[in-house]
């Protein structure tokens, strides 16, 4: 028992002294990763240059269906981390961008530097952790946690990570479940979604910049008409959409759900100022014929409220 124990204190005492051997391991990215990471770079040929970093320089334009850019210094892009058991990324969103539900093998730490964003994990009761964040705020997801970052505000946002390993991989579920090599039918099963609603759009150049609101529906969207406008009246009336159109299914649907809400509130303030352009040709051309009529009149009927106040005037003239 006594030899057993000497044997482990022993190993132990190894362990650490060859921790300790070397100051730092850069990665030898011309050889094969092992389970510990890449071999060491030949200590003579290291220079200051492999300590730095500079794929966060810059604007970083979102490029996919998620409306993300993702810059990754994991070990096989940043040799140096090699060996410390530690990473980090860059994040970047546009308006209404998200990073869908994903994670790591390891712990996360986030500092949102830009924007305005909903950050949240959820644990192994399905419990749901988030938490709307504002710049300077910082937040933690534990180990292997689900864990999500969604634009909810009305400019791009971008934040920075840390992960505890020099090679955390990183897992989107919508990917892995909806576009790797899993059978449609089983995707079906096991999510309980149908087939149209498991397919990930491709990714396109979309230009769309419409704000993600956090509820993914919208319950009205209120429009002026011109028609009351003219009349002085300014009544308001809603137009209701559809909220099953604009429900996502999964969070791959947000950037389409957004571009849809934005193209149902463009096409119909694209026809209120059709309307209202319109009102007001017809207020000048009246107020033309109501100065040939009445020389020296100054009122002006391009107004709200002009169309009935010309009525009134013209009643009043023909009762004179």
């Amino acid at each position: 028992m006594r030899n057993l124990s000497f044997f482990f204190v022993s190993c132990l005492l190894s362990s650490l002294s060859h921790a300790i051997e070397l100051d730092f391991c850069v990665g030898d990215l011309s050889l094969p990763r092992g389970p510990e990471g890449y071999a060491c770079k030949d200590p003579a040929k290291v220079t200051t240059d492999d300590f730095v970093y500079t794929g966060f320089r810059g604007e970083k334009t979102p490029n996919n269906v998620f409306g993300n850019n993702v810059t990754l210094a994991f070990s096989d892009v940043f040799p140096a981390f090699n060996g410390l058991g530690i990473s980090m990324a860059r994040l970047d969103f546009a308006i209404g961008g998200v990073i869908p539900v994903h994670s790591h093998r390891t712990s996360e730490v986030l500092l949102l530097v830009k924007g305005s964003i909903i950050a949240g994990f959820i644990d192994t009761n399905n419990t749901a952790y988030y938490k709307r964040l504002e710049v300077g705020d910082v937040m933690v997801f534990p180990q292997a946690m689900l864990h999500f970052q969604i634009n909810v505000g009305k400019t791009p946002a971008t934040a920075f990570v840390s992960l505890n390993s020099a090679n955390p991989a990183l897992q989107l579920t919508p990917t892995s479940l909806f576009a790797g090599n899993l059978p449609a039918d089983i995707a079906q099963k096991i999510t309980l979604l149908s087939h149209k609603e498991n397919s990930i759009p491709e990714n396109e150049d979309d230009d769309s910049t419409s704000e993600y609101d956090g509820e993914n529906e919208v319950e009205t969207d209120n429009i002026i008409e011109a028609d009351n406008l003219a009349s002085g009246k300014g009544k308001a009336i809603s137009k209701q959409v559809k909220k099953s159109s604009l429900h996502p299914k999964a969070m791959a649907d947000v950037v389409e759900v957004n571009s849809r809400k934005k193209h149902a509130v463009d096409e119909v303030q694209n026809n209120n100022s059709i309307k209202v352009a319109r009102v007001q040709d017809q207020c000048i051309q009246k107020k033309q014929q109501v100065i040939s009529e009445k020389k020296g009149t100054k009122r002006a009927f391009c107004s709200p409220g002009s169309m009935s106040a010309y009525l009134k005037f013209r009643k009043k003239a023909k009762r004179k």
